[in-house]
């Protein structure tokens, strides 16, 4: 019995090897850098959304007979939010945090200003925040307290985290159509230039289906090298972004480095499996109905 799909592999997709690992290694390794690149700033991104959401600052001013706020004073507020270590998370932003970032030096010598006590506090539940707020106050003497929620602050980020995002999505399925035609015009055109010899194999037996079937499976199998290729490379490069600007997040640490690791390159694998296999099926459509509409309506 005559193995047709050996006898195709043979004629119609024997030049080509090279060319389709290597063309198929970098679009597919474009289209998953857009994956990659979408998950990880999709987690990111919403992981410090969710963080900076939940934090509250404190802006303590001293009275306007007062120099600066008394130590006391201080004291006792510190020691109240380390009573509040089980409920929430605090930092005390120092005078000279807040003097570098204005990028002033002694600025009680320069300007004649005393410092605020400004502290932050995280946590997800707004009455605790209310209860934090109205304990200041009394512990500050009904001094002057300037209360920020983050969250109000963060509508223009997250609007531009949700372009970004929009973005990356369009380009990945631009790539993904692009690479999708590509592959269906090469093998058009290989097809068209071995017209006679498909006649042939119909007239010795061969039916569309299984003609549709044997020349998928012979492309696929043409661009797995360069796959298996595009997900070591991208994995090895979105490993290196994520250890290089993660370490810009505050949450990010050695066991969510690793964690994020392999969630993306698992992540990556599922992804180039289910496009093989969309791409199996659009070919195998693809050629049946060439086969079956414009092909053998000549015959």
């Amino acid at each position: 019995m005559i193995k047709f799909q050996n006898l195709i592999k043979r004629t119609i997709l024997d030049n080509d090897n090279k060319y389709f690992h290597g063309i198929s290694f970098i679009i597919i390794s474009l289209i998953i850098i857009n994956v990659a690149v979408y998950f990880n700033f999709y987690k990111f991104s919403n992981e410090w959304i969710k963080n900076e959401s939940q934090k509250t600052t404190f802006i303590l001013s001293n009275n306007a007979n007062e120099k600066v706020i008394p130590e006391q004073i201080i004291s006792k507020i510190e020691k109240y939010l380390e009573n509040q270590n089980n409920y929430l998370v605090y930092n005390i932003v120092t005078d000279s945090l807040i003097e570098e970032s204005l990028g002033i030096k002694n600025i009680d010598d320069t300007f004649g200003l005393s410092m605020p006590f400004v502290f932050l506090i995280e946590t997800a539940d707004e009455q605790l925040v209310d209860k934090v707020y109205s304990a200041i106050l009394e512990l500050s003497e009904n001094r002057m307290i300037e209360k920020y929620s983050h969250k109000d602050q963060l509508f223009e980020v997250t609007s531009m985290f949700k372009r970004i995002k929009l973005i990356i999505f369009f380009m990945f399925l631009v790539m993904s159509i692009l690479f999708s035609f590509l592959v269906l015009n090469i093998t058009k055109a290989a097809l068209l230039g071995n017209y006679k010899f498909l006649e042939m194999i119909q007239i010795m037996g061969e039916n569309s289906f299984e003609l549709s079937k044997n020349i998928s499976l012979s492309i696929l199998k043409k661009i797995i090298p360069g796959s298996i290729l595009s997900i070591i490379f991208v994995s090895f490069i979105t490993s290196f972004l994520i250890k290089m600007f993660g370490a810009n997040f505050y949450f990010m640490n050695e066991n969510v480095y690793l964690e994020q690791t392999m969630k993306t390159s698992i992540l990556l694998v599922i992804f180039i499996i289910v496009l093989l296999l969309i791409l199996l099926i659009f070919l195998m459509l693809y050629l049946f109905y060439f086969f079956e509409k414009r092909f053998f309506d000549k015959i």
